[in-house]
């Protein structure tokens, strides 16, 4: 199982990694269709488009990277309070509650790219199916609800809390040099 929790976290930071690309090319697109427009009066076309895409991406393929890294805000008052136990259960129970809010998202986006896909909906410029989108979105959250089980398991099953201060995570992602 370890090995599991293991690959799934490289396939988190794959997708992190994939969400930082993304981030750079719209950037490096938007700018070049600022001076694009600015100098030759020839903005790129699909921009805002291509832009709205990307985000979606960006958000749902970065879900589960943060959920591995137990990075998403989350109010400790009651949880510093509690033993091992009552911190294990509280953090079962959050997990819980996260799975199925994640899997009524998800089975929600599902039913909608079928309405995409039937009503061959389009963006108004470069034409791009909308129901791709969707699909993103939908396999950001079932990774996601993979993410939630992960941590879940580990967190049941791992010592207490690790020490923010040592820089350990929840699951051990791999590292590189550069963030040591």
């Amino acid at each position: 199982m370890e090995r599991l929790v293991a690959r799934f976290a490289g396939l988190t930071r794959a997708l992190h990694y994939v969400s930082g690309a993304l981030i750079v090319g719209l950037m490096l697109m938007i700018v070049g269709n600022v001076v694009g427009r600015w100098l030759f009066n020839r903005p790129i076309r699909g921009t805002v488009e291509l832009t709205e895409i990307g985000m979606v991406a960006i958000v749902f393929l970065g879900f589960a990277y943060a959920q591995v890294r137990e990075d998403h805000i989350r109010v400790d008052l009651v949880y510093e309070k509690l033993g091992r136990r009552g911190r294990v259960g509280l953090g079962l129970f959050a997990a819980a509650v996260s799975l199925v809010t994640v899997a009524l998202m998800a089975w929600r986006l599902h039913d909608y790219v079928g309405i995409l896909e039937a009503s061959r909906r389009t963006t108004s410029a470069l034409s791009i199916p909308l129901y791709w989108v969707a699909w993103v979105g939908v396999v950001g959250l079932v990774i996601y609800a993979v993410g939630v089980l992960t941590t879940a398991f580990e967190r049941s099953r791992g010592p207490d809390d690790p020490d923010p201060e040592d820089g350990q995570l929840p699951i051990d992602l791999p590292t590189t040099d550069d963030e040591r």
